[in-house]
């Protein structure tokens, strides 16, 4: 697998072609609007998990800190 860390990827940083059998992930803590790719789905359809401030991510981040599940009620 290869982690993508958002806030300083770049298209180019794609290793092309793509094996199959190599999962991508993207960790991105700051708005989508901070790298601009983020804000197309197609660009977002291309990692296989993501863990980002959205809702709809696989491992969501939170914006403020947790320290216990139990905070989250």
């Amino acid at each position: 697998a290869i982690l993508f860390y958002g806030s300083n990827f770049e298209i180019n940083d794609l290793p092309i072609p793509r094996r199959p059998n190599v999962r991508w992930g993207l960790l991105h803590e700051e708005s989508p609007r901070n790298n601009l790719i983020f804000v197309h789905e197609e660009a977002l359809n291309l990692f296989n998990f993501s863990s980002t401030f959205s809702r709809f991510s696989d491992v969501p981040l939170t914006l403020v800190d947790l320290p216990s599940e139990g905070d989250l009620t």
